[in-house]
């Protein structure tokens, strides 16, 4: 039994079609999804909106888009939503006070963007103090001695598992620099370890608790 070979037409129209609609919408998306510098400065006055986005991508009746400005910055949000939901509140207040007086924060996982993210929110919850000292979001793992650097640092490092973050949480090196002021944000485990220097968490317990 022979079949008929399937019509070129059939097999093909349908993909070009597919990719005709699509290069449409990304060349309407590149055109027309931008801010202008009017847009950027916007801000809040008292809790009321003072200006939205609104652009018409001209692609039916849905691709009407109004949204209100400042637009959310998804990176901060998202940092800040995995800060909360692995270490808690009160350790994240614990670990910016640390950071206020200038003692290192090493952020560790198996999700890069996870760490980076994280790492870049406590910059931005520091607001409207400037970190003036060493910002590493992202290193790799052979990277491991700056833990031993005399200059405070925030910093991220991305491990393949739990067992090596672990590994990472027992180094000898870890150990001495968490005695010298830094602390450890886990985000896979679910953990903030916080420094053993002597004396610097009763400072803190010292501080006003916002809790």
């Amino acid at each position: 039994m022979r079949f008929a070979p399937p019509s070129h037409n059939q097999n093909h129209e349908p993909a070009s079609i597919f990719t005709e609609n699509g290069n449409t919408i990304l060349h309407a998306m590149q055109t027309k999804l931008y801010l202008t510098p009017e847009h950027k400065k916007a801000g809040f006055s008292r809790g009321i909106v003072q200006k939205t986005f609104e652009v018409d991508l001209s692609l039916g009746n849905s691709s009407k888009i109004s949204l209100p400005l400042p637009l959310p910055h998804m990176s901060c949000e998202w940092g800040l939503a995995t800060l909360i939901r692995r270490i808690k509140v009160q350790n994240l207040f614990l670990a910016l006070k640390l950071l206020l007086i200038e003692r290192s924060i090493l952020l560790i996982g198996t999700a890069a963007e996870e760490v980076s993210a994280a790492a870049c929110t406590l910059i931005d919850l520091l607001n409207p103090f400037k970190w003036a000292s060493a910002f590493m979001p992202l290193l790799p793992e052979k990277l491991i001695d700056i833990v031993e650097s005399p200059v405070p640092f925030i910093a991220g490092i991305v491990l393949k598992n739990e067992a090596s973050l672990e590994s990472l949480e027992n180094d000898e090196r870890v150990k001495a620099a968490m005695r010298e002021g830094m602390s450890i944000i886990n985000l896979t485990s679910k953990k903030f370890l916080p420094t053993s220097e002597e004396g610097v968490l009763e400072c803190m317990q010292k501080c006003h608790d916002p809790m």
